[in-house]
């Protein structure tokens, strides 16, 4: 009878072994551990630029992570000083901005023409916040980029 037991166990420790044999030959380890490994996706952006000409608002926006960005995803806030209006605004672009790399995108507010005669006015300027997936960036827009 103990004979009996000790061959079980030791045919349930050779399937054991042979299924990890198997797993180890023929499935990928990323695939293997995918529940407990983490993916290192990475967003992060600058808005290393912005300007604005004949009543459009243009923000260069360059990727230093590693994952590409919809700049459609984009969620942009402009707050006019000292007054604190405020305006919501899109991203207009075509495509990707690639990892590593940077594009120009067109920004449309609730009311670019207004945002672009202050401008023009030289009276306050604009706080404009870009969140893409909760990362934040910031960037002042004034009359003295027009000098």
């Amino acid at each position: 009878m103990r004979s009996d037991a000790l061959t079980v166990i030791i045919i349930i420790m050779g399937i054991v072994i042979v299924i990890l044999l198997l797993l180890v030959l023929f499935v990928p380890a990323k695939d293997i551990f995918k529940g407990s490994a983490s993916n290192n996706y990475i967003v992060s952006y600058k808005v290393s630029y912005m300007y604005y000409s004949n009543y459009n608002i243009y923000a260069v926006i360059y990727n230093n992570g590693n994952v590409n960005i919809d700049p459609s995803k984009y969620s942009v806030q402009a707050e006019y000083y000292p007054y604190g209006y405020e305006y919501n605004c899109n991203i207009d672009s075509n495509g990707l901005i690639y990892n590593n790399s940077q594009s120009t995108v067109v920004v449309n507010c609730t009311n670019n023409k207004e945002i672009f005669d202050n401008l023009l006015s030289n009276n306050g300027y604009y706080i404009f916040s870009f969140n893409y997936n909760n990362n934040i960036e910031t960037y002042n827009l004034s009359s003295d980029l027009m000098k």
